[in-house]
């Protein structure tokens, strides 16, 4: 389906509702917060689906099926769900991705042999729940690993059944383990939860089918949504948490990957985000370096009642300390300069005349205190500039010049090379 572009003056008076297997998403835009959200789904969707079609061989008529299991780690509400959720990721990332890697290690890509994967699972399983009686130890396991791979990618060892079974075994046991003590310490889930957990993982690891395994594949998009995407938006382009409109997002996510109406496009969300996020980043530059922007506001404000300092429209402010003549630079000349650079305080930040090497370089690929000052003098000249934040370099932080710092600079203008 064509997807159809509603401007951006016409979405602020709209509301459009996704509906995906039963699960529904309205997009509501009634303020900045709400078209952000809405901007971040749009372009989260971009590359999504080649994603799923070269991972997973996922097509068009399987996207509801997607949807529906991002859906459901959306609107999870206990520990038991996200237990399961998790599980059905593990045991897809098991499935999909550890065994070609495994396979692909120990055997190669012309082998007759192969992970087993049935004997995998169940020794997972066992391990896991602790139950692994008769089973090696992750010394052994580590071991058997390490030594069996030597031996067959070095040695070229031929590879029998009986050894391909072992190798399952020993590094189920290594990842066994892992998974357990991870979840011990970072998820912290009841022994239940836990049980849950693993269950789905041998159910995952049972499917068949291409509608459950869409819908797992969207259980493990929706949990990296969830758990990584999800704290990096909020952190990069809100204030509060509480400010991100999921229901947005989603509503736009969904539209845009089965290419159904839009009140954003692509561009446009680019835009918002472009705008939006440099907004957040000047916001929380403001407050970390807002006393060193204010230091340099209040020294420019004296610096302009010193004999002799000149102050521009643009607001830099100029001092001369040697007249010169010939020609005046352009903004695109190439000019040859000596220089020094200090912050109001007196640190040195750079200097070509420390160095004892004069500098060349073009006048429109500098800050633009030195594009607009460089031209007020001749060949020869030397000025002091008193260069305001917004003329350098604003609110990055550039290591010892820090955001909205006044830079000072004592320039002498050598040559005008072209």
């Amino acid at each position: 389906m064509k997807k159809t572009v509603v401007t951006l003056m016409a979405a602020a008076l709209m509301a459009v509702t996704i509906t995906s297997c039963q699960h529904k998403y309205t997009a509501k835009m009634e303020n900045m917060n709400d078209t952000l959200s809405y901007a971040l789904g749009v372009a989260q969707s971009s590359g999504l689906l080649p994603f799923l079609s070269d991972t997973y061989a996922i097509d068009s008529t399987q996207l509801d099926n997607v949807i529906a299991g991002i859906s459901d780690v959306a609107q999870a509400s206990s520990e038991k769900q996200e237990a399961e959720q998790l599980g059905k990721s593990l045991g897809l990332q098991i499935k999909v991705h550890m065994f070609k890697a495994l396979n692909y290690r120990f055997f190669g890509n012309d082998s007759t042999q192969f992970i087993n994967e049935s004997l995998f699972f169940d020794t997972f399983d066992k391990v896991a729940k602790g139950d692994s009686m008769g089973i090696m130890n992750t010394i052994e396991a580590n071991y058997y690993v390490n030594t069996i791979a030597k031996r067959i990618n070095i040695d070229s060892m031929e590879v029998t059944p009986a050894i391909a079974d072992s190798l399952s075994m020993a590094y189920d046991v290594l990842n066994a383990n892992t998974l357990v003590k991870s979840l011990n310490q970072d998820r912290q889930f009841e022994p239940a939860s836990i049980k849950a957990l693993l269950k789905s993982i041998q159910e995952t690891a049972k499917i068949t089918n291409s509608k459950d395994m869409a819908e797992v594949v969207g259980v493990s998009v929706g949990l990296q949504i969830k758990e990584q995407m999800f704290p990096m938006i909020e952190q990069e382009f809100f204030a509060d948490s509480t400010d991100f409109n999921r229901d947005n997002f989603f509503a736009a996510f969904f539209a845009s990957i089965k290419g159904e109406d839009l009140l954003l496009d692509e561009m446009e969300a680019g835009a918002i985000l472009r705008r939006e996020g440099q907004k957040m980043l000047d916001q929380r530059m403001e407050e970390e370096f807002g006393e060193n922007k204010a230091a340099g506001i209040a020294f420019l404000e004296e610096n302009k009642k010193q004999e002799g300092v000149k102050e521009t429209a643009s607001g830099l402010q100029y001092l001369v300390l040697k007249e010169g003549k010939g020609d005046n630079p352009t903004a695109t000349s190439v000019v040859k300069v000596h220089y020094h650079g200090t912050l109001i305080d007196g640190t040195v930040f750079d200097s070509s005349v420390n160095r004892g090497t004069p500098a060349e370089f073009p006048l429109n690929q500098v800050i633009a205190g030195w594009t607009e000052g460089l031209q007020l003098m001749n060949k020869g000249a030397k000025y002091r500039f008193f260069i305001p934040q917004e003329l350098g370099y604003g609110g990055q932080d550039r290591g010892v010049i820090k955001p909205f710092s006044v830079l000072i600079f004592d320039v002498e203008l050598l040559d005008i090379v072209k």
